[in-house]
């Protein structure tokens, strides 16, 4: 017994003595650095790359086998050039024990401050091209499995990497800095600590992202299991941070992925929760399915219900449904802290959706919509496809929008005389240019820019460089239809408004829309505009034909312009007056009309016009002459005539102007322009007016001419002279006969109609017809016909 004691002792100590010789002798005899060539040679033939090691190497024996180096670094592949991997320290060890049973044991894996270059070319060559090769790699896990080798890692310790990922083909860059990663025995049989933390920055985002990750992990080594638990992801970008956890994820050979109580809080201005119960994912058929997503935040829930995904890496589409139940919006913003206010302050405050959708990267489609938003209703379809250059279907209806209640509140500002657009009528082209759209739009009520509209029906096609428009709807107890079309063809763009407003209150319109509070009246508009873009210069012409009867003209009073010409004419008695009288319109003046016509011609923002016509029960007035869109300002010509009359400013008759036309000049300012009236062409018509019935009363009286005052005075010579040769010629002839051929002279140079009656059959004798002859011969040569 004491024998075989000393001989395990001895045994012991032998052993002993072995190892300590080995931990003392073999790295004085042994310098891994004579194998520096065989190693970097071994890299190049079983990689094809390049390993550099600048430093020494270092061994240790005991309890590890050990090895450390500083200076390690791989090369790119050829195509690439650079370096792939290049780390400063770099430590592996081995226990010497296990590996007489074939079980590698290896310690922690000690890599600092790492940089790792991962570059994909825009041919599709990475920096891992010949690195691996799928069925090799399968033989020799196959040879070590035969062979029964284990391998045990207890851990893996990263410290002050840098991680560049470079894809030439995306064009985009990822970046990883400051990045720390830490792991227990990954490959044992129970679940390991498993911590990373570092920043994250993309080409699509300068702004850096901070993240954490703390949890537990395991691979297993036969399987290729990957489990983990209590997971906890922290991401901090700006002042916003979000925590994700998951309660268990795995990920089996067969390449299902299984994740369970997956919850994300975002905290920042407004805190936000998204919960998942669960997700399922095969990653060869490339099938996810989620049974809901849900999003709280405030008042808000959002669920995404039965969403399915499939091609999830190849060509990704989904499908699934959208459920918002009704929410306070205003409250969420504020919560948010946006600021936005809206001109209705109770808008906003009840807000939903409901819809089903589908689509992939290049198209979209949503199907039973209904939108919520306080009292409006919208429901219907939409499809967009080709996301780069959409064509977009449609098929929507709604109750009643007015579109100004969310609108910011209006901030009213003085008023600038050179406030007003350089391109008063231009329209944004590229709105229409890119758009490709087919469908129907109908509304029961719809307010825009303060313009009601009722029973709305448009209609909305397009093809290739053509879009067409058709609107019909009802606005203040008229209507209103029409066609917009546009088209683009090499490089000239060319918008047509052809449009026609029927028997609609112009006051309501035009005061609604904010265009004038200046006309009112039933009228009818009917528009024929065409605006052309050309090298991104805007050009229009058209026709705007208005006709509106029983209404009024705010800012001018043309009852008080005539009250204010015959009160001049009055005070003038018999003077000479000065060429012309000017005066202000105010904003408070009126002109009521019975009818109103005119044509208003377009040509690049400036509108003529010369037949316009306004009947009022007193006067009727015709104009013409030009107005500046841009400028806002009006040079106009008109002519009011009394029909009737009336009393002026003193009380008294002005029957005097009745049928003189009385010219008045409108300049400056369109809202409310100045006048001048022309009083030395008034004037010098009033005292011909008086002359000429003067006339009249002398030739009634004298000569028993009628309609003197009308007659010219040559009409008037050559019918006085007519009188005396009729006197002369019929002396013998009996007084009634006489009395008979005078008349019948006055009614002829008179300008009575004889052609109103039937002609009287001519029963004078050949005598009479010959002297008439004779004097109407005379007459002719002394005045002319």
């Amino acid at each position: 017994m004491f024998k075989l004691l000393k001989w395990c002792l001895g045994f012991v100590v032998t052993i002993f003595t072995l190892i300590l010789l080995a931990v003392i002798i073999v790295p004085m005899v042994f310098d891994p650095n004579d194998y520096r060539e065989d190693i970097t040679n071994l890299v190049k033939e079983q990689t094809g790359r390049e390993l550099i090691l600048d430093g020494d190497l270092e061994v240790s024996v005991f309890p590890w086998i050990g090895i450390r180096t500083e200076g390690l670094k791989l090369m790119q592949p050829e195509q690439i050039g650079g370096e792939m991997v290049a780390v400063e320290t770099a430590q592996l060890r081995v226990k010497f024990a296990p590996l007489l049973s074939k079980q590698v044991h290896v310690d922690t894996v000690v890599l600092e401050k790492p940089a790792i270059r991962l570059i994909t070319l825009a041919n599709g060559i990475d920096s891992f091209y010949g690195l691996t090769d799928d069925e090799e790699a399968e033989e020799e896990l196959s040879d070590s499995e035969e062979a029964g080798v284990a391998i045990v890692l207890q851990g893996l310790e990263l410290t002050e990497g840098k991680v560049i990922i470079d894809d030439r083909a995306e064009k985009s860059v990822t970046e990883l800095t400051n990045l720390n990663f830490v792991t227990g025995n990954l490959l044992g049989d129970e679940l390991a600590k498993l911590q990373a933390s570092g920043q994250l920055k993309t080409s699509d985002s300068p702004d850096l992202v901070d993240f954490d990750l703390n949890g537990l992990a395991n691979i297993n080594a036969e399987t290729f299991l990957v489990q983990a638990s209590d997971l906890e992801i922290q991401v901090t970008q700006s002042a916003e941070t979000a925590r994700i956890v998951m309660d268990s994820f795995k990920f089996a050979d067969q390449a299902k992925i299984e994740i369970q109580g997956l919850t994300a809080d975002i905290d920042g201005t407004a805190e936000a929760k998204l919960s998942v119960p669960s997700i399922s994912a095969n990653m060869d058929s490339q099938k996810a399915q989620i049974s809901e997503i849900k999003l709280t935040s405030g008042n808000l829930v959002a669920s995404i219900n039965n969403l399915v995904a499939n091609k999830f890496i190849d060509a990704p589409s989904a499908s699934g449904s959208i459920s918002v139940p009704p929410f306070n919006a205003a409250k969420l913003l504020q919560d948010f802290d946006v600021d936005y206010e809206t001109a209705n302050p109770d808008s906003l405050k009840n807000v939903g959706l409901s819809a089903s959708f589908s689509g992939n990267l290049d198209q979209a489609s949503i199907k039973d919509l209904l939108v919520n938003l306080d009292q409006t209703k919208l429901n219907g379809f939409a499809t967009v496809k080709n996301f780069e250059k959409p064509s977009i279907t449609f098929d929507l209806n709604l109750n009643e929008l007015n579109l100004d209640d969310y609108l910011p509140p209006t901030v009213e500002e003085e008023e600038d005389e050179e406030s007003f657009d350089a391109d008063a009528l231009s329209v944004p082209m590229e709105a229409f240019k890119d758009l490709q759209a087919n469908g129907q739009f109908k509304a029961a009520s719809l307010i825009s820019g303060g313009v009601e509209l009722t029973n709305i029906d448009v209609q909305v096609k397009s093809t290739p460089g053509k879009v067409t428009i058709t609107p019909n709807a009802s606005l203040y107890e008229g209507s209103i239809d029409g066609q917009i079309a546009f088209t683009d063809n090499d490089g000239v763009s060319k918008l047509s408004v052809k449009n026609e407003v029927d028997f609609v209150q112009l006051g309501q319109l035009l005061n609604a829309a904010e265009v004038t509070d200046q006309l009112s009246g039933l009228g009818t508009v009917m528009v024929d505009l065409v605006v052309t873009e050309k090298d991104g210069v805007q050009s229009n012409n058209g026709v705007i034909k208005l006709v509106a009867k029983d209404g009024a003209i705010q800012g001018v009073d043309v009852k008080g312009m005539i009250d204010t010409a015959y009160s001049k004419y009055q005070s003038l008695n018999g003077q000479e007056p000065e060429d012309s009288e000017e005066g202000e319109s105010s904003e408070s003046d009126e002109t009521r009309f019975a009818e109103m016509l005119g044509t208003f011609n377009i040509n690049n923002n400036v509108i003529t016009n010369d037949d316009f016509t306004l009947k009022a029960p007193l006067f009727r007035v015709g104009g013409e002459g030009t107005i500046d869109v841009e400028k806002q300002t009006l040079d106009y010509l008109v002519e009011v005539k009394l029909v009737a009359s009336t009393s002026g400013q003193g009380g008294k008759s002005i029957n005097d102007l009745v049928g003189l036309p009385i010219p008045i000049r409108l300049s400056g300012d369109l809202t409310a322009p100045s006048f001048s009236i022309d009083f030395k062409r008034l004037y010098k018509s009033l005292i011909s007016r008086e002359l000429d019935k003067k006339k009249g009363e002398i030739l009634q009286e004298k000569f028993g001419i009628e309609g003197g005052e009308n007659l010219s005075t040559k009409s008037v010579l050559k019918g006085l002279l007519s009188n005396k040769l009729d006197k002369k010629i019929n002396k013998d002839q009996p007084a009634q006969e006489r009395e008979l051929k005078e008349r019948d002279s006055a009614e002829a140079e008179t300008g009575a109609d004889a052609k109103s009656e039937p002609e009287a059959e001519d029963t004078r004798s050949d005598k009479d017809k010959l002297k008439d002859d004779l004097k109407n011969k005379l007459l002719d040569g002394l005045f002319g016909k």
